[in-house]
């Protein structure tokens, strides 16, 4: 007797739990997040575009808010989104078919030539993408820097020509306080302030030694 009269209060208390549970979802569990946009309705857009409600910048195709990260035209331009918003804090490169794209602020820096760093290299912008076909000294913050197929080569030390003149790079930048013997294709070459002194006869110290 006593065992079943045991066996009754658990199967109440449990009945109980489950009671509560059942009552008050919200306390038993996390809410499931709100779908993004969710609140406004875009049955009628069809065609990928950006849609703004309440300050909020929306990327919507095919009737719903897209989730997808990708690069949105807009108005004659082109725009960064993700998570189905506008990335209008983000300023990073970007890859979209195929190439890689400076983004400044979440839009395109289609006018924008320079060198951007990203993942720990440093990248050489011409007109808002990644010119990953050019090789060149190209100047930033006032100095020169060795750039190989759209990245800065800082692992290289050579000599580069440039404007019919050849410059001593070292570490994939122009060594412009530098005036010293560099060997470079089997011969030596007088540099003075990280360019070949092509014009220079005279005596050179280097190592120790006279030349």
């Amino acid at each position: 007797m006593k065992q079943w009269k045991y066996a009754a209060m658990v199967a109440l208390v449990l009945t109980l739990l489950v009671s509560v549970f059942v009552l008050l979802p919200g306390e038993a569990q996390a809410a499931e997040p709100e779908t993004v946009g969710a609140a406004y309705d875009f049955s009628a857009i069809q065609e990928p575009t950006l849609v703004k409600r309440d300050g909020v910048w929306y990327y919507v195709k095919d009737g719903a808010v897209c989730m997808d990260t990708t690069l949105v035209k807009y108005n004659g331009e082109w725009f960064y989104v993700k998570g189905g918003t506008l990335a209008s804090d983000t300023t990073t490169l970007v890859k979209f078919n195929g190439g890689w794209y400076y983004i400044y602020k979440g839009k395109l820096a289609a006018n924008t030539t320079t060198l951007v760093k990203f993942n720990g290299e440093w990248g050489y912008v011409v007109n808002g993408k990644v010119a990953s076909s050019t090789t060149q000294l190209v100047k930033y913050n006032n100095e020169w820097w060795y750039v190989v197929k759209g990245k800065v080569a800082s692992n290289t030390t050579t000599l580069v020509k440039y404007n019919n003149e050849w410059w001593y790079v070292v570490k994939g930048k122009i060594a412009g306080n530098t005036t010293t013997l560099v060997k470079y294709n089997n011969e030596w070459w007088y540099v003075v302030k990280g360019k070949i002194a092509s014009n220079t006869t005279t005596l050179v110290k280097f190592n120790g030694s006279w030349y």
